[in-house]
């Protein structure tokens, strides 16, 4: 039912987090330490042109983005 496909996201959200953090780990690994990423964000939300995060060729926009996730980016700084 409805908790075993919200376990099954969940499941898929971490997976995704995990592959993410063990691709980062392995560039940081051939990086010099000023040059290395320290903290990142995985969300599951999705970016869209309705929702002005992507232009009408999908590319982000960083502006929005970034007010759209304004509370988690500074999180990653604090």
């Amino acid at each position: 039912g409805a908790d075993a496909a919200a376990a099954a996201t969940t499941d898929a959200a971490t997976t995704v987090a995990a592959h993410v953090a063990a691709h980062v780990a392995a560039v940081n690994a051939t990086l010099p330490p000023h040059e290395r990423v320290v903290r990142h964000l995985v969300t599951r939300a999705r970016l869209t042109q309705a929702g002005g995060e992507l232009t009408p060729t999908l590319k982000v926009r960083r502006g929005a983005v970034l007010a759209r996730f304004a509370r988690e980016v500074e999180a990653l700084y604090a």
